[in-house]
């Protein structure tokens, strides 16, 4: 999680999205998770995949990623003109 995290702020979205997908596929805690799918949307996003961040985002659902994820899944359908 952390290295995906070290990634996307370097703006290197496609190292990180492969090293959120890491932590995603190691048990863990429940928040962990939540924080790599929001930060994997988040990565997509800025790599301008929308059709693949929406689905991302949508699967946060709790604690503070899902209002930021809110924001982003928002944002996503704003850049791919989906206003409805």
């Amino acid at each position: 999680f952390n290295q995906g995290i070290s990634e996307y702020n370097a703006e290197r979205y496609a190292p990180a999205i492969a090293n959120l997908d890491k932590s995603l596929q190691t048990p863990g805690d429940a928040e962990l998770k939540t924080n790599a799918l929001f930060w994997k949307a988040e990565a997509l996003s800025a790599l301008r995949q929308y059709d693949q961040a929406i689905p991302v985002y949508a699967q946060v659902r709790t604690g503070e990623a899902a209002v930021r994820s809110q924001y982003g899944l928002a944002y996503a359908y704003y850049n791919k003109k989906e206003y409805g």
